[in-house]
């Protein structure tokens, strides 16, 4: 194993137990000092962009993302600490057009939060929300995944990038939180294209960290006050945990993550490739919590409620073994579903597919996805981005028997 590139693997915890400005302001500052405080991070930048997590158009009690109280209080936190403009942004699933930024801001709370800030003498004409849609092509020879990609171009706009996450479940990578959060630095509409590039799940989770790594956040700081389990990354429950996380390292920051949620590194994709790049840790142990390893004790959710999960199969050796593998990973492979009585015919899905698997079958006004399993790739597009819920990642039937559900 490489040894690690990344010094600084420690991550900063600090309570937090609602989103009330005065404890969210304690929380953050709190967390932050622990590490050195906001000029470590600046180191006189004077023009900052946050890359937030807005999959979509979701009111901030949903969890699916980052709550506004967060944003407010790291917008104030950097301009105390001398940045002069903060840019807000992300780029959410769909078309990246100012018409759609509208819609995500308004619907998150941004456009208001914008506004109250606008309105406070103090911090009047340095906030702005990002409405350039324009994008920039980059070669990236060092990458392992991704070569060459497309990205937004707000975040040129700024001296340094700030990674505002939200802890949550995710289908295909398990674990959303630091490092899955800079996907959205990839256009909207270009997001499905790349699933259909890297349909494995290891190229798929090294080109997040390529991300990551041409990107370089100065800091990474998790909204865990409030998490999402089960449906997640858009659809879940909402579970409070009562956490502010921020690390200077997404990858030790994102194995904290997920061992707060009942994760060990083989669980989780996109930490197991950092581990293997020699960027993250192998686990929980080789990262420094501060103040204090035993506060984490007290965050830990057991019995947080996971995507649905594939089982390890394990047959490897002559032709039967390795037949009976192909047969079991087909059985226990999870995939996305339609709950027919959840779904209201949209077709967001069929339009966001980027294997063109999904198409809209039935009576005009009663029309439902229909998926074609030979051309489905799992990247649960449309199970992300289901306006509803209505797609579910499920096992198949033969899987939920043997497994007693």
């Amino acid at each position: 194993m490489a040894e690690s590139k990344r010094s600084d693997r420690r991550v900063a915890v600090a309570a937090c137990g609602s989103y009330e400005e005065k404890e969210v302001r304690k929380a953050i500052a709190e967390s932050v000092s622990l590490l050195g405080g906001w000029q470590t991070f600046l180191r006189g930048a004077k023009i900052v962009a946050v890359k937030l997590n807005l999959v979509g158009a979701h009111a901030p009690e949903e969890a699916a993302t980052v709550h506004p109280s967060i944003v407010r209080e790291v917008t104030r936190e950097l301009l105390s600490a001398g940045a002069e403009k903060i840019i807000l942004g992300d780029s959410p699933g769909g078309a990246f057009t100012a018409g759609h930024l509208k819609h995500i801001y308004d619907a998150c709370g941004l456009a208001e939060l914008a506004a109250e800030l606008e309105a406070d003498p103090e911090t009047r004409g340095k906030v702005s929300l990002n409405f350039n849609t324009e994008v920039r092509n980059v070669e990236y020879p060092d990458a392992v995944s991704l070569q060459k990609f497309q990205y937004t171009a707000w975040l040129d706009e700024a001296d340094i990038l700030v990674n505002l996450c939200k802890l949550k479940t995710h289908a295909s990578m398990k674990m959303t939180c630091a490092t899955k959060n800079l996907f959205g630095i990839i256009p909207g509409l270009t997001k499905p294209q790349y699933h259909l590039r890297f349909p494995e799940t290891a190229r798929f989770a090294n080109m997040l960290i390529d991300l990551n790594e041409y990107f370089c956040p100065v800091l990474n700081l998790a909204d865990a006050v409030v998490c999402m389990e089960g449906n997640g990354p858009s659809q879940g429950t909402p579970r409070k945990m009562g956490a502010i996380l921020d690390s200077p390292d997404p990858y030790a920051l994102d194995v904290v993550a997920g061992d707060l949620i009942g994760y060990s590194l083989p669980d989780l994709p996109v930490q197991m490739e950092a581990y293997k790049r020699g960027l993250g840790p192998g686990n929980r142990t080789e990262v420094e919590i501060v103040p204090d390893p035993e506060r984490i004790k007290a965050l830990r959710l057991p019995d947080f409620q996971k995507c649905t999960r594939e089982k390890s199969v394990l047959f490897r050796r002559g032709p039967f073994g390795k037949a009976a593998e192909r047969l079991l990973r087909r059985i226990y492979t999870t995939r996305p579903s339609v709950d027919p009585a959840e779904c209201i015919g949209c077709g967001r899905c069929a339009e966001l597919c980027p294997a063109r698997a999904i198409t809209m079958a039935g009576e005009e006004n009663r029309k439902q996805p229909r998926i074609d399993r030979s051309a489905c790739i799992r990247c649960f597009c449309c199970q992300e981005f289901c306006p509803v819920g209505a797609m579910k990642v499920q096992k198949v039937a033969f899987a939920r028997l043997a497994d007693g559900r």
